[in-house]
């Protein structure tokens, strides 16, 4: 399995990078698309490393986020065939209260694509080996008020529970291996889900943003994790074997050295242009 990160918050090459993400992941047979940015700027960079998004097969939605979903026009506009799961829900409206309350969902000009976006609402096997997975995990909605996250709800916004986010997960000879872009619903918890749904098979690798965000009044990003929180994560990381953790855009920079830190090798940074292989 070859992944290239299309877009991603940082760039150490001339490409180009925003607060987004998006992976072109191809296998023996499929290329699948996980994720647009926030615009157009996945599909520039698709172009400067002579990726034609026409030849995707398929294309999955993370969540209902801006910065995950903003580039699918553009992808439906390259590519007139490839169908994009979703997971029920992702349409919503979608706040964050970082800075002031203020909309972060998917913008209406890719949900103007209904006749594109399918919306899947049971965990399912999509192709031979590749399966979504949805997490609800019960009061789920206290993380979203913790990492100030909402959703409008019968007229209200309240916190959000993160039931329209999925992992997209291949089941391979080494393993599993997640594709979850945020992880809201917590790293332990799409784990033990997806072990639940897969008769506790090993994890080979978890690759995604392992929401360590936090932002200082004036905007910086930073990690949100006290050190303990840090360790958790990485403690369940060694205990589960898995061999990669890789991780990068809402994990930030500082989160990420953390990460590397208690992780070592394990521990791979996601950056605009990375292509590797699994």
């Amino acid at each position: 399995m070859k992944i290239t990160v299309l877009i991603e918050n940082s760039s150490d090459c001339e490409l180009a990078k925003e607060h987004g993400l998006s992976l072109l992941i191809e296998t023996s047979d499929k290329k699948i698309l996980l994720d647009a940015g926030c615009s157009e700027l996945f599909a520039n960079n698709a172009d400067k490393l002579n990726i034609d998004l026409s030849d995707v097969d398929f294309a999955v939605l993370s969540h209902g986020h801006y910065d995950h979903s903003g580039g699918f026009d553009v992808f439906f506009e390259r590519n007139k065939n490839a169908v994009l799961y979703a997971r029920a829900g992702a349409d919503g409206k979608y706040y964050s209260s970082n800075g002031g309350i203020h909309e972060i969902g998917v913008p209406q000009k890719v949900l103007d694509y209904t006749d594109r976006i399918e919306y899947v609402s049971d965990n399912r096997q999509i192709f031979e080996g590749v399966y979504l997975v949805g997490h609800n995990t019960h009061d789920l909605q206290k993380i979203g008020e913790k990492v100030k996250l909402y959703k409008g709800e019968n007229g209200e916004i309240v916190p959000d529970n993160f039931s329209h986010e999925q992992s997209l997960i291949f089941d391979t000879p080494k393993g599993l291996i997640i594709f979850n872009s945020c992880s809201h619903g917590t790293v332990a918890n799409i784990i033990r889900e997806t072990k639940e749904f897969f008769g506790n098979k090993p994890i080979y690798a978890y690759v995604g943003g392992l929401h360590m965000l936090g932002k200082t009044p004036d905007g910086k990003e930073i990690c949100s994790f006290i050190d303990f929180e840090v360790d958790e994560l990485c403690d369940l990381i060694k205990k589960e074997k898995i061999t990669y953790l890789c991780t990068g855009h809402c994990t930030t920079l500082d989160g990420y050295d953390k990460v590397k830190e208690r992780l070592g090798d394990t521990a791979v940074k996601l950056v605009t242009g990375l292509q590797f292989e699994l």
